[in-house]
């Protein structure tokens, strides 16, 4: 009876090996044949198909991510990469993404610096994660996640990431001066040296003092811009308010009839009444010309010609001249 179940045994295998059967270049190396061993090939060959056979693949998610970086990334579970980090005398870098998350391009850019990188690739065993993955969810879930993208500093401790400490952790955005100095902290914490500790910890200080002056900077301009733009937009719309409330002068006699001679080289023709305001000349102007500032001269010789509320006839007695709009510097 033995020997009639290990010759079903071996007919299994082999018919199992044709199912995973590709050219030795793909090939890679493969457990020994055991019972155990048989069963984890038989559920990776209908989870995987034909992929070829390693290990368990644990974390998925680190195929899916796509970005590349200038360092090692590793291949998950998370408990394996806090032991290979202890075994390493490393600490554990987590990334905890989304790729539908806005914040998530730039926080791979942040991490693709050369001085973030160095660090990581030197002092850290870096493990990216998907939160739509489960171990991605569970991790993400165990630190109490309110956004994303999520960046922890682990010491690794004992055989699991729930032994071990969690130095620090970012939520959603974080600048490069407070992240490299948090890795710069971590790094020498253990140092017994407490005058290095005291240094590192003021500039991790100094470095969120000047990320937060550089955040309220960043936000005085965005500000200064809209309130710009808007000024602006509402400039514009009074213009062409202005521009629309010009008197008609169908039914008039005394007008005058000016070319205006546009800095384009455009010449543009309106009659104005010659009883009016000359500072219907500069709302005629201003609608062509905004934003950009100008002065208008006419005569012979030249004059310019202000805003100053003057009747248009006492400025310019004649009833058809030519005033130039020169683009003031």
């Amino acid at each position: 009876m033995i020997d009639n179940s290990l010759k079903k045994f071996d007919r299994v295998n082999q018919k199992f090996r044709s199912y995973t059967k590709m050219d030795e270049q793909q090939l890679i190396y493969e457990p020994p044949m055991t019972f155990c061993n048989f069963f984890k090939r038989l559920s990776h060959h209908f989870t995987h198909g034909n992929a070829p056979y390693n290990t368990e693949v644990y974390n998925f998610s680190n195929n899916r991510i796509p970005f590349s970086f200038p360092f090692d990334s590793h291949p998950g579970p998370v408990d394996e990469a806090v032991v290979d980090a202890k075994n390493l005398h490393r600490s554990l870098f987590l990334f905890i993404y989304c790729i539908n998350n806005p914040l998530t391009t730039s926080i791979c850019n942040l991490l693709q610096k050369p001085s973030i990188a160095s660090e990581i690739r030197e002092n850290f065993v870096f493990l990216p994660l998907d939160v739509t993955w489960p171990e991605g969810w569970s991790v993400a879930s165990h630190f109490e996640f309110k956004r994303m993208p999520l960046i922890a500093i682990i010491r690794p401790k004992g055989s699991s990431l729930w032994e071990s400490k969690i130095f620090v952790k970012y939520e959603g955005r974080v600048g490069e001066n407070t992240l490299l100095s948090s890795m710069r902290v971590e790094l020498h914490e253990r140092n017994p040296d407490t005058e290095i500790v005291e240094e590192q910890n003021n500039e991790f200080n100094d470095a969120l003092l000047q990320d937060a002056e550089n955040d309220r900077r960043r936000q005085e301009e965005e500000q200064q811009q809209q309130q710009a733009v808007q000024q602006e937009e509402n400039e514009r719309i009074l213009i062409e308010e202005q521009f629309g409330q010009l008197p008609q002068t169908d039914n008039l006699t005394n007008v005058a009839t000016i070319r205006f001679q546009f800095p384009d080289n455009l010449a543009r023709i309106h009659k104005f009444p010659r009883e009016s305001s000359v500072d219907l000349l500069f709302v005629f102007v201003r609608k062509f010309m905004f934003p950009r500032k100008f002065i208008l001269i006419t005569g012979f010789p030249q004059f310019q010609i202000r805003e100053n509320g003057q009747k248009l006839c006492d400025v310019c007695p004649e009833k058809n001249f030519i005033i130039h709009v020169e683009e003031e510097e």
